[in-house]
């Protein structure tokens, strides 16, 4: 099933996406193939792996959660970007994964109060316009006791490579579509009324200053 928000890009995202996020999207699986053979991988398999029942998947992107959720789950997939989103639908339909595949923003979501049950966040905090408005989203779509299952790029705590970091945020960030690998996400997650926060701090070698920070884990919407 595919269907779409109306929410309409701006004149500037249609200019990005027709150049270079076009590019990035067909470089985007190949850029993460070594780390997704490793460590990230495994990361992403431990951390999206249990979600079942009704599991939306914010900023999908060419859908590479869908290799490690559950067969029963029923699986709906955000993504903003039509590059993205053409290339998670053709992932989907290799897999044999019934998607119901929604072009939308992590701050827009059009579903309704309480209609999912497990919400995932995987490396897309760090992109999104507003990650404040996008987990006060995942929030409001998640059943009271969904889970958020979290696996992001943020700021390092150790301040040598946390300087680095934001001393390189913008050029990255235009080329990475937007990445911010700065961010301080964790500090989001109570404001936005997040509560069981179980997350670790880990270090990804071999991935460079602005992405070998991360944190993984869970949090929770109370009952």
């Amino acid at each position: 099933m595919l269907s779409f928000s109306p929410q309409p890009p701006t004149r500037l995202q249609r200019l990005y996406r027709a150049t270079w996020g076009r590019v990035f999207a067909a470089l985007y699986d190949r850029f993460l193939a070594g780390a997704e053979a490793g460590k990230l991988g495994r990361l992403r398999a431990g951390v999206v792996g249990d979600a079942t029942g009704v599991v939306l998947d914010i900023g999908a992107g060419t859908g590479i959660n869908l290799q490690h959720l559950a067969e029963d789950a029923q699986i709906i997939m955000a993504e903003p970007d039509p590059h993205m989103a053409s290339r998670l639908a053709a992932r989907a339909a290799a897999l044999g994964r019934d998607v119901d595949l929604v072009l939308a923003p992590g701050e827009q979501l059009p579903l309704d109060d309480g209609s999912v049950d497990h919400v995932l966040c995987t490396l897309v905090l760090c992109t999104v316009s507003d990650p404040a408005a996008t987990l006060r989203e995942a929030h409001r779509v998640l059943r009271p006791g969904g889970t958020l299952h979290l696996l992001e790029h943020v700021r390092s705590e150790v301040e040598r490579t946390a300087k680095i970091q934001d001393r390189f945020r913008a050029p990255w960030s235009a080329m990475a579509c937007g990445c911010q690998a700065n961010r301080e996400t964790e500090a989001l997650l109570v404001p936005a009324g997040f509560s069981d926060i179980n997350l670790e701090h880990l270090t990804l070698s071999g991935c460079g200053p602005m992405l070998s920070s991360m944190i993984v884990g869970r949090a929770t919407k109370a009952p």
